[in-house]
């Protein structure tokens, strides 16, 4: 009876503690956010489209607040990196919108997805509203393989935040 109750409390440890680790952004907190001419980091037009291009700045005290804000503890944190949902590359911004921690086994996943459609953007083959779906679709769906290989060979955070995701599905 013991070992049944410690079990059972460890569970609930899991879960509620790792109850929110993402492995998709959180559209509340993170719907994505696009460069514009006011943006504080804007530094001019690019490409034949004339999007709008922000430079890369996101200081220590942003990062950690994101961490923060989906509560994810210091010891997991090694697990993730801030990422722009859109990059900047083709006209992401530096706001806390635009801002998520992504995890990397699941960021090196899609390693040429983000080069391809900055190719594609670059030579007029999409427009800068398809970029956007595209990066949207990778990001929140990803590969039912890496899930499961996070399940089974993951860190106890891995677990967790997998079976949210799972959770958070139906």
């Amino acid at each position: 009876m013991k070992s049944l109750f410690l079990v059972v409390a460890s569970f609930l440890f899991v879960q509620f503690t790792y109850a929110d680790y993402p492995i998709v952004p959180d559209e509340s907190m993170t719907p994505g956010d696009t460069c514009s001419r006011q943006d504080r980091h804007f530094d001019g037009y690019r490409y034949s489209a004339k999007i709008a291009h922000c430079r890369r700045k996101v200081s220590r005290g942003l990062k950690t607040e994101i961490y923060r804000a989906y509560n994810i503890p210091e010891k997991c944190r090694r697990r993730y990196t801030i990422d722009h949902f859109y990059p900047l590359s083709i006209g992401g911004n530096n706001s806390i919108k635009n801002l998520w921690p992504e995890h990397k086994l699941l960021k090196e996943t899609r390693l040429y997805l983000e080069q391809d459609v900055f190719d594609n953007l670059v030579q007029g083959k999409i427009t800068q509203e398809e970029a956007f779906r595209q990066i949207h679709e990778a990001k929140m769906n990803p590969p039912p393989q890496h899930l499961q290989w996070l399940e089974t060979y993951g860190t106890e955070c891995d677990r967790a935040a997998v079976q949210m995701y799972r959770n958070s599905q139906f």
